[in-house]
């Protein structure tokens, strides 16, 4: 959509900077290692982007915006612009000025440029908040799904679309067996008086019809798309995914259960695993992660600051001794300073 349609799609610089400030300006600042390309698995890259405008009017202009490839220790620039101006840019045939109110990486759509493969990563992340009712309850049209959509509401056609994934689909069905012991098999059926197909359930000990996409619970639709998402085959997978509150509509035990196949799935993957990003307030699924991947928000005159817990030695000593856990550490206050 491009930089100036996404600032005002997020409300402007007036939502998208903090507002105890009065300054007009926001920093982004991405390090990442590789862009999931086996030739460039040992690089690491820094992106940065760096905007200001206005609070009264969308207009938006790019201060600096540079991309650095990091790699033995040596660094080198590809491009280094400040307000649309070329201080450095390692594309055969391009220099001078560009757009002020756009960032490069909407500009140059170059195949061997390394911003085209930073731009082509950064699509390919997947953000959830997962709503069974009503978004993942409704038919959906029956072709190919390349990804879940944010709510859901794609699920039909998503498990439609992993069907035609013979091996990955069994994995899928073999763990959902496992976790739902009733459940004999997914199957599609096409919606009355609608086009398209949606999902239903076949039970063991049910002789007539399936159990209908809506009939199922909010619990069971969340985790069979929860599960979907991690045993998705890698065509269809995502570098990363941030999922808003998994623990909505789950049991405890699947929550800790799904955590165990991820972490399962990881290791299997290595270095081809999707990054996962989650925000939750379930005390048990803290208990699950440990204290160097917990992230900590907190209030700070007026500010939203993040923080790192396992910082603080002596936390970590003490949940190695096992004498608390995780989570009730964080219910006692313990982790903010």
């Amino acid at each position: 959509m491009g930089l100036v349609q996404a600032v005002l799609e997020l409300g402007g610089m007036a939502e998208l900077c903090w507002k105890g400030s009065s300054d007009p300006s926001l920093d982004i600042i991405l390090e990442m290692d590789g862009f999931g390309s086996e030739s460039r698995e040992k690089l690491r890259y820094e992106y940065g982007l760096f905007l200001e405008g206005s609070f009264s009017s969308p207009v938006v202009q790019v201060k600096r915006e540079y991309l650095v490839r990091k790699e033995k220790g040596q660094k080198k620039t590809i491009f280094d612009l400040e307000r649309g101006v070329a201080k450095t840019i390692s594309i055969r045939g391009l220099s001078g000025k560009f757009p002020s109110d756009q960032s490069l990486l909407e500009v140059i759509n170059l195949l061997d440029f390394e911003g085209t493969m930073l731009r082509q990563f950064i699509s390919g992340w997947r953000f959830y908040r997962l709503l069974p009712t009503p978004f993942m309850k409704q038919p959906n049209v029956a072709v190919e799904a390349r990804y879940l959509q944010e709510f859901g509401q794609n699920l039909s056609a998503w498990l439609f679309t992993l069907q035609s994934r013979p091996s990955s689909y069994k994995r899928f069905q073999k763990v959902v067996a496992d976790l739902f012991p009733d459940i004999q098999d997914i199957v599609m059926q096409p919606p009355q008086g609608v086009g398209g197909i949606r999902i239903a359930i076949q039970e063991h000990l049910l002789s007539r019809a399936p159990i209908t996409l809506a009939q199922m619970s909010d619990g069971e639709l969340a985790c069979l798309a929860l599960l979907s998402l991690l045993l998705a085959p890698k065509e269809l997978g995502a570098p990363l995914y941030c999922v808003e509150e998994p623990e909505n509509f789950l049991h405890r035990s699947l929550l800790e259960t799904l955590t165990q196949i991820y972490r399962q799935y990881r290791s299997e993957l290595g270095p081809d695993a999707a990054q996962l990003i989650i925000t939750t307030h379930s005390l048990p699924l803290v208990d699950q992660v440990d204290i160097a991947d917990l992230l900590l928000t907190c209030k700070e005159n007026g500010a939203t600051r993040i923080r790192r817990p396992a910082r603080k030695k002596e936390l970590s000593d003490l949940l190695s001794r096992k004498e608390i856990s995780l989570g009730e550490l964080l219910s006692s206050g313990s982790l903010e300073d």
